[in-house]
C-alpha cells in the first residue's frame, strides 16, 4: 500500500518560515470560489510563508487581491525580466502553470533572477499518465472535451526532468502526488492501492546550479 502525498501538504510544507514567490497564483478567475472551499492554495500559503507574492497576467484579478492584502504583480511569466520586482526569494512556486504557456524554458530561464543563492523551485503538473485519465481514454472521451481551457501541453515524469536539465536546474527531489488534499476517504483508499506512476499530479523540486 502506498503512502500518498497531496499537493497542497507537499508544497505548505516547502514554504514554511520562508519568503515565497508564487507562479500563476490567481488560479484562474474562480479564485473567490476556491477561497470558500478551502482550496485556494495561495492563501494557504500564505498561512505559512514569511512573506509571499504573487505573479499573474490576470490584472483585474491581481488588482482585487490586491485590495484584499495579497501582494502580487502583473506578468508574463514567461517575460520575467521585464518585471519591475528587484527581490531574491527562498521558494519559488510554479503550480500546475507548466503546461499553460508556450515556452516553459523562457520561465525556467527568468525565474532565476528572483532566486536566492539556496533557494528551491517547485514545480507541480498534473500527470497524463494518471488512472483518471487513462479511463477517460479508454472511454473514448478526447482530451480536448475535458482537458483545462488554457492547457496547451502536458509533461510526463520523464520529459519534466529533461525540462530542468536542459534549463541547468539540479533536481532535489521528484515524484508523485494523489491529488490536492485528501478530502474523499473512499477515493484514498482506492489511491492508495495504486503505483506511484498511475497517481494524479508530478512533482519537482530543483535549484539553480
Amino acid at each position: 500500500m502506498v503512502k500518498l502525498l497531496y499537493k497542497r501538504v507537499l508544497i505548505q510544507n516547502l514554504c514554511v518560515n520562508k519568503n515565497v514567490l508564487h507562479l500563476g497564483y490567481v488560479a484562474h478567475d474562480n479564485y473567490q470560489a476556491m477561497i470558500q472551499n478551502n482550496a485556494w492554495l495561495h492563501s494557504e500559503l500564505s498561512e505559512v510563508a514569511l512573506s509571499i507574492t504573487g505573479i499573474d497576467y490576470l490584472s483585474k484579478e491581481v488588482k482585487e487581491l490586491c485590495k484584499l492584502g495579497y501582494d502580487g504583480y502583473t506578468a508574463n511569466v514567461m517575460r520575467l525580466e521585464n518585471l519591475n520586482l528587484d527581490k531574491k526569494f527562498d521558494v519559488v512556486v510554479c503550480g500546475d502553470l507548466i503546461g499553460h504557456i508556450e515556452n516553459p524554458g523562457l520561465m525556467l530561464e527568468g525565474i532565476k533572477k528572483f532566486m536566492d543563492k539556496n533557494a528551491i523551485l517547485a514545480i507541480t503538473c498534473p500527470n497524463p499518465y494518471s488512472l483518471a485519465r487513462i479511463i477517460k481514454i479508454l472511454q473514448k472521451k478526447l482530451d480536448r472535451d475535458w482537458i483545462n481551457d488554457e492547457l496547451v501541453s502536458w509533461h510526463s515524469f520523464g520529459t519534466l526532468e529533461h525540462l530542468l536539465i536542459r534549463a541547468n536546474y539540479k533536481v532535489i527531489n521528484s515524484g508523485y502526488y494523489a491529488g490536492y488534499v485528501n478530502n474523499n476517504l473512499i477515493k484514498d483508499k482506492m489511491k492508495s492501492i495504486l503505483p506511484q506512476f498511475l497517481q494524479d499530479g508530478i512533482y519537482y523540486v530543483a535549484q539553480n546550479k
